[in-house]
């Protein structure tokens, strides 16, 4: 399976491998028109029955499922709990010395973005 979906016995010139979704909405409507994907309507990606088949713009399958409910509150819960249950590093911050947290100790070097700024501006005038 790609991405969640089955994948047919079938090669595409354009795209390659063909879904299933993909192959079995050709047999039965037709090439997919450019800038066209097959949604499925009930979005379970294994219900491959052309009844559950949809075709519809790029732009606007993008559009219905970035805007869904379920999908708006899987993708925030999941966003909260990955910050949530995020370890934090104790770090010293290099221009005021004070300890702070962090959950990106490679990357991290201040503890605020003001001494992030004095830091970067008296650097600027050393040089």
């Amino acid at each position: 399976m790609g991405a969640g979906y089955f994948m047919a016995n079938a090669v595409d010139k354009r795209e390659g491998p063909l879904s299933l979704h993909r192959a079995i909405w050709t047999h039965y409507n037709g090439p997919i028109k450019d800038g066209y994907v097959i949604h499925h309507i009930d979005e379970n990606k294994t219900n491959n029955d052309i009844s559950n088949l949809q075709m519809m713009t790029r732009s606007d399958h993008c559009a219905l499922h970035s805007n869904s409910e379920e999908s708006l509150a899987k993708s925030s819960s999941n966003f909260t709990n990955m910050w949530k249950d995020r370890i934090r590093y104790p770090m010293i911050c290099e221009q005021c010395k004070k300890e702070y947290t962090t959950p990106f100790p490679d990357r991290s070097k201040f503890c605020c973005t003001g001494c992030r700024s004095k830091a970067y501006r008296i650097r600027r005038d050393n040089k």
